[in-house]
């Protein structure tokens, strides 16, 4: 595979599989965290606030990981009230299975190509299903500064 403007080639044997996704809050839904190596300080501040969030008494990666993973791969998702969620938690319809990100007191309908019109919390009924990780959203309670896309913040 040939460099794409003079990256290097994706996917390398005996590397680190490169993962994209839209922003933070979606990446924290598919149960992963800040790469240590790639993003080092969010990676810290991820780990400042599992602790603070009493998740474990010592921060390593690998605990990390295997408890993320333990949580995504759980198919039952709890039923959640929206407004029990911090922003930055990510929610599917459990009716028409459209995903959410609850953000700053909206409800933004999630896209591959970023965040639609939003609604507030209060006109949106019922329960949906939390996609984000247990674990990630006492991390996004304790006070984890995510970095969320462009188009959930225009509107404010």
């Amino acid at each position: 595979m040939k460099p794409i403007y003079g990256a290097k080639p994706l996917m390398q044997p005996g590397c680190y599989t490169e993962l994209f996704f839209l922003d933070e809050p979606t990446a924290l839904a598919a149960g992963h965290r800040p790469c240590a190596q790639c993003r080092p300080d969010a990676y810290k501040l991820f780990t400042i606030a599992w602790l603070k969030a009493g998740l474990s008494d010592v921060a390593l990666a690998a605990n990390i990981d295997k408890a993320l993973d333990a949580e995504r791969r759980n198919i039952e998702k709890p039923l959640v009230s929206l407004a029990s969620l911090p922003s930055g938690a990510m929610v599917r319809h459990p009716v028409d299975g459209t995903f959410h990100l609850v953000f700053e007191g909206q409800l933004f309908p999630w896209s591959f190509s970023g965040y639609g019109t939003p609604m507030a919390l209060t006109a949106a009924a019922g329960k949906y299903e939390l996609m984000t990780p247990p674990s990630a959203v006492k991390v996004l309670e304790a006070g984890y500064p995510l970095e969320v896309h462009s188009s959930a913040k225009w509107s404010h």
